[in-house]
Formats: C-alpha cells, sequence, structure tokens
C-alpha cells in the first residue's frame, strides 16, 4: 500500500494486529484497531503492548509523509520507552 490509499492494512503485523490508517498527513497519522480477545490482558482490557504498538505505527508514518505518490520512506524504531502507571 502506499501512502494515498487509506483503510487498509499494510503489512503481515498490521494485520495480525488489525491495524488500519484511516487518516495520514504531514506530520499526523489516526490508526484503528478492531480489538479482539487475543488483544487483551488478564484484566479483559486491551494489553499495553497493543496500546504502544499503535503508538509507535503512528509516530512512524506522521514522520514517513511524502506527499509524492511512489515515493517510498521507511523507519526503524531505535528506543521506546513507556511506563504504565
Amino acid at each position: 500500500m502506499d501512502q494515498h490509499s487509506r483503510g487498509q492494512t499494510l503489512s503481515p503485523y498490521h494485520e495480525l494486529m488489525g491495524m488500519q490508517v484511516v487518516h495520514w498527513e504531514d506530520g499526523l497519522a489516526r490508526l484503528e484497531c478492531r480489538l479482539l480477545p487475543a488483544h487483551a490482558n488478564r484484566g479483559g482490557i486491551a494489553h499495553g503492548g497493543v496500546m504502544l504498538s499503535m503508538l509507535d505505527q503512528a509516530g512512524a508514518f506522521a514522520g514517513l509523509w511524502c506527499p509524492h505518490p511512489g515515493r517510498k520512506r521507511s523507519a526503524v524504531t531505535l528506543d521506546l520507552d513507556c511506563r504504565f502507571t
């Protein structure tokens, strides 16, 4: 998928997680994830790792925007730290 297509999964990981990009522009990306029972922690709510993964992906997409179709950019997260309290 290129960044000019919306509402589609982007990779096998996104498909596994049920993530879709629903809005993408320079400096902003909004993703959605249909929460399934497999996404729950032992307390029955969304596992923090699901939320952190979505945060990581949204941040990457926001920084990877390019207004020119066909130009692909990529990124790797080197460090991501989060404390759930």
